[in-house]
């Protein structure tokens, strides 16, 4: 049973993380995509959220886990949980690469975060 338990612990961290062999280095540079906002939390000192239907500039549509910037954190949960609790959309301005596996990215970096008035 341990080894059981310890095997689906590898599992799920190494596929939140989007480890895998298909991964691909995406340049999350673009500007800002329009997302949905599905859960925030805390983790070993950062802010993570996890979005979904992210859409770039091209139509491409990712989802996934992201960190918020030490720069602004507060604004940027309070326009998370307000977009999520009034169902609206966000905008996100991600920073840097990020790791692409099949429509989805792990760990970019937010470094702006705006409730989508749509």
């Amino acid at each position: 049973m341990k080894k059981m338990i310890i095997i689906v612990l590898a599992v799920v961290t190494l596929g939140i993380a989007g480890l895998t062999t298909s991964a691909l280095a995406v340049d999350f540079n673009d500007g800002w995509m329009g997302c949905t906002p599905l859960v925030i939390g805390p983790n070993n000192g950062d802010v993570m959220v996890k979005l979904g239907s992210c859409t770039d500039s091209v139509g491409v549509t990712y989802s996934g886990w992201a960190m918020l910037s030490t720069t602004g954190t507060d604004q940027m949960m309070a326009a998370f949980l307000t977009a999520q609790s009034l169902s609206k959309s966000i905008s996100v301005n991600f920073s840097g690469t990020a790791t692409e596996t099949g429509g989805t990215f792990a760990y970019s970096k937010i470094i702006g975060l705006q409730l989508s008035m749509e």
